[in-house]
């Protein structure tokens, strides 16, 4: 299968035309990838921010259709055709963010989701309604959980709460939409005259980039 693969010293993923599909486990299943979300990690771990020596396709935020099953996969928990989305960082969705785990998962020391072909296990399958597009489902399982659990979790959001975010990049705007679902009277600063914009599609109040 086509594959992009990180290599260690590397700040370039290497395009392989024939990176093999192993085997799969009894409870692993094989997805066909539809959409695959790139991550700040992604972009650290090719600058070497872990000084990983694996070799390994990259790529922790997928979208996809199971297409083979492991012996003992529950074939009852998926339906042929159906799109899932795939929670790389499973610890860290229990309350485990300290674990070591999140540098030996998928597409973090592991063969992850820029292929054609994703090898997961049943317990980190999220099925994803007909109306989401598969790339919102692929990143909706890393960055779209890593600002809820801020918003909802750490803050613990209520209505009428006032919530200023600071930045408005690939998490802060997920962050604007979950506290305006929750309720929130949402206020928004950022630098970047676009950032500011995209806040204010969703009718924050923004704050002046001179305020800086």
């Amino acid at each position: 299968m086509l594959a992009a693969v990180y290599q260690p010293g590397n700040q370039k993923l290497v395009f392989d035309k024939h990176y093999p599909i192993r085997d799969l486990a009894d409870n692993e299943v094989l997805l066909k990838v539809a959409a695959a979300g790139v991550c700040h990690t992604d972009v650290a771990l090719l600058t070497g921010f872990t000084l990983d020596i694996r070799k390994y396709i990259l790529g922790h935020e997928a979208c996809g259709t199971p297409v083979k099953l492991g012996s003992k996969f529950d074939a009852n928990v998926i339906h042929e055709g159906k799109f899932y989305s795939v929670l790389a960082l499973d610890s860290c969705t229990r309350g485990l963010d300290n674990q070591p785990v999140i540098f030996n998962c998928m597409g973090i020391g592991k063969d992850g989701a820029y292929a054609e072909y994703l090898i997961t296990t049943e317990d980190t399958l999220v099925p994803v309604p007909d109306n989401v597009p598969h790339e919102v489902a692929a990143i909706a399982s890393d960055a779209g959980i890593t600002a809820y659990k801020g918003v909802h979790h750490a803050a613990q959001v209520k209505p009428g709460d006032k919530v200023l975010i600071f930045g408005i990049g690939g998490l802060g705007h997920l962050a604007v939409q979950y506290a305006k679902h929750l309720g929130a009277i949402v206020y928004a600063c950022d630098f970047k005259p676009a950032a500011r914009e995209l806040a204010g599609v969703s009718g924050v109040a923004i704050h002046r980039s001179d305020l800086y």
